[in-house]
């Protein structure tokens, strides 16, 4: 996991980079005493004073806003050397890596890793790898998408033999003590902690279905598919259907029984449901409407049944019927419409479907009649499944040769019981029963 880097650029060895960690700078310059004495506080980000001196600052963590193209450093050092940044969030944001005004704060590279400047300081003697980087903001952004680095040292000024902009990369970190005494080769910077900032207060209900408490939860209809909600958003794709129902379960539960429903918007002023085949987030901005898009089958990912917070119950009466409101909707006028989406059967009888590879057939109001219950693979009470889930149940067993789908009244094949069995004969005359063979 990265951490956040911290810059340095003074070039003196001190005595310890913390309690019990081992020193693994070059001390090829006099040492000097570590002003921060062990005591003093962390930066404040407000307080505009303390580690670098001036300097503009980013109000927000992340904020950088440095100008395009290389940033070259200034000449000469910070006046009074930064502490070693203390627990919380109070570090300052330096709205550019640039010393000697970044010394003593925070940046954030593009992947969202924090770095830590101090400005004339010695990096640490061993490295994973040697580049040369158009500034020190790059050599940042370098260790960050790099594995095991955990600090850099960098070339601001040729002072000496290393070629300009030298970016030296290390798997050892922490807050170096080795300044470089008057000159302002080098700067520094090692990952630290991203700083935390205050949790807002939420008044968040579980399991609500009422927005705005409903944002971000999932609710689980009596079929057994999971929605996620939105608040004050909509998904503004065609729909398939609209009807009106009293409240945003009502309208979800709905989807949740059409077959061809992954998605709702729910206007609230006028209790209009609109049903989708959209299976994405929303993406308009609507204070007067709550959205809602499946997850699939509650429990799918991790192998467990269909249920969960405010649905999977059977007996759920929201959900037993399709919506009875059959008004006229004012924005259709004297042309208005208002009929259910077809049924399945007898609209799909003689079809083909596909699934996981493998084609069926679909015969409406037939059933298969073989030896029960040594034909079925598994026993009553059957499973409940859609119309798909249940042949993909099927195409997953290598004994299933056919299939039972009891539609109970629901013609839309949303929550019929699943019968896959290892029987292939001829199918009998059986009201409300699909039967579905290999094609």
């Amino acid at each position: 996991m990265k951490v956040s880097l911290i810059l340095s650029s003074f070039c003196v060895v001190g005595s310890v980079l913390g309690a019990g960690t081992q020193n693994p700078f070059d001390n090829d310059d006099d040492p000097i005493p570590d002003p921060s004495g062990g005591g003093q506080k962390p930066l404040d980000p407000n307080s505009g004073g303390g580690g670098g001196g001036g300097g503009s600052q980013c109000n927000c963590p992340g904020d950088n806003k440095e100008p395009v193209g290389p940033l070259l450093d200034k000449e000469g050092c910070p006046a009074t050397r930064a502490a070693a940044p203390g627990p919380g969030p109070s570090l300052q944001y330096a709205s550019s890596p640039i010393c000697p005004d970044a010394d003593g704060k925070i940046y954030q590279t593009k992947d969202g890793a924090t770095f830590y400047i101090q400005c004339c300081t010695h990096g640490a003697s061993t490295t994973i790898r040697t580049l040369v980087t158009q500034d020190f903001r790059e050599c940042m952004n370098e260790c960050s998408k790099t594995d095991g680095c955990n600090s850099v040292q960098f070339v601001a000024h040729e002072r000496a033999n290393e070629p300009l902009h030298t970016c030296k990369l290390s798997k050892e970190g922490g807050y170096s003590s080795a300044v470089c005494g008057a000159t302002d080769m080098h700067t520094y910077a090692f990952l630290i902690d991203p700083p935390a900032i205050e949790a807002p207060s939420s008044a968040a209900v579980a399991c609500s279905t009422e927005c705005p408490f409903a944002n971000g939860q999932q609710f689980v209809t009596a079929t057994g598919e999971a929605f996620h909600m939105d608040c004050g958003m909509r998904h503004g794709t065609t729909p398939i259907y609209r009807d009106r129902q009293a409240t945003f379960k009502d309208c979800v539960q709905a989807c949740g029984r059409l077959l061809a429903c992954h998605s709702v918007d729910y206007d609230k002023a006028r209790n209009i449901c609109y049903y989708s085949n959209h299976q994405a987030e929303p993406t308009i901005s609507a204070p007067g409407f709550a959205s809602a898009h499946s997850m699939g089958c509650a429990g799918a990912c991790g192998g467990g049944a269909c249920g969960g917070c405010g649905g999977g119950k059977k007996d759920d009466d929201s959900a037993s019927q399709q919506p009875q409101d059959t008004s006229p909707f004012p924005q259709d006028g004297t042309l208005g419409s208002n009929e259910p989406p077809e049924a399945v059967c007898p609209g799909s009888n003689g079809q083909i479907k596909t699934i996981n590879g493998k084609r069926y057939k679909l015969m409406c109001d037939v059933a298969t009649i073989c030896t029960v219950p040594v034909n079925d693979i598994r026993p009553e009470p059957y499973p409940v499944r859609t119309l798909d889930e249940c042949i993909a149940d099927c195409s997953n067993n290598a004994e299933c040769l056919s299939i039972n789908y009891f539609t109970d009244g629901d013609t839309t094949a949303k929550g019929g019981r699943c019968n896959i069995r290892r029987c292939n004969p001829t199918p009998i005359s059986a009201p409300g029963i699909i039967a579905i063979f290999p094609a």
